[in-house]
């Protein structure tokens, strides 16, 4: 199936997918870090909320058994990767917005309250959305990126975004330390201040997480100039058991 996308459309394609991840890294850098750890802190997050936070990246996991099972079922892949992470990216967004709540009505342990446990259901379903789109992408790519280029491509791949994630993660970094004091940090960290005491923090909250939605759907929008490979052989129905036998046997 690779071969049929060639020449000129290959050399697009793969620097689509090159550039892409150059937006997404930044994306990924500058939702996680200090910018999670300041938005934990301002929405009063306990050791539980970190450890339900933490615990997210793997239950999510789960979600690419059944997109893999759709494409076992489809045969197609483009439609279910495009649409399901640029809503997850779309997600981080609503994030941001969080902390605009506990500036505008105040710091009440109610709102505190749900705020947290908000930001982690709106997190949680991100990233299943996001693994709903993993499976069709590594499928799409291993069918679009020839064998011969596939080391070269991702290796040239990685460069370019770490370029990208250590600059997000120096802006990201100045920003929150203009804005937070270091004994400032040290009153967020024992919840002894509120959003209301420190409205800089929230404005540049809410500017990093919208900023870095709109990386990430950036990154999955450009995939629309990729063409979808759809193969030649027709789609059998199959169960989600018969997607997962052959592998764990």
């Amino acid at each position: 199936p690779a071969l049929s996308v060639r020449g000129p459309e290959l050399r697009t394609s793969l620097r689509i997918v090159t550039v892409g991840w150059m937006f997404g890294s930044v994306w990924m850098t500058a939702v996680g870090g200090s910018t999670m750890l300041n938005l934990g802190y301002l929405a009063g997050f306990t050791e539980l909320h970190w450890g339900l936070l933490s615990a997210t990246m793997f239950a999510s996991t789960l979600a690419q058994l059944p997109a893999s099972w759709l494409i076992e079922r489809t045969g197609l892949r483009k439609g279910q990767f495009m649409r399901s992470v640029t809503v997850s990216r779309a997600m981080w967004i609503l994030v941001g917005l969080a902390p605009m709540a506990l500036l505008l009505f105040g710091p009440s342990a109610l709102l505190r309250t749900l705020v947290a446990w908000g930001v982690l259901t709106i997190i949680f379903f991100s990233r299943i959305l996001d693994h709903m789109g993993a499976p069709a992408w590594i499928n799409w790519m291993a069918d679009l990126i020839p064998p011969r280029l596939r080391a070269r491509l991702f290796a040239r791949r990685a460069v370019y975004s770490l370029i990208c994630q250590a600059a997000a993660t120096v802006a990201v970094g100045l920003l929150l330390d203009a804005v937070v004091g270091r004994e400032t940090r040290v009153q967020l960290k024992a919840l002894e201040v509120s959003a209301s005491q420190v409205p800089a923090l929230v404005w540049a909250l809410l500017g990093i997480f919208t900023l870095a939605g709109i990386m990430g759907i950036t990154d999955i929008r450009l995939f629309g100039r990729v063409r979808e490979i759809v193969r030649r052989q027709p789609v059998s129905p199959i169960g989600l058991w018969e997607v997962l036998r052959e592998p764990m046997g």
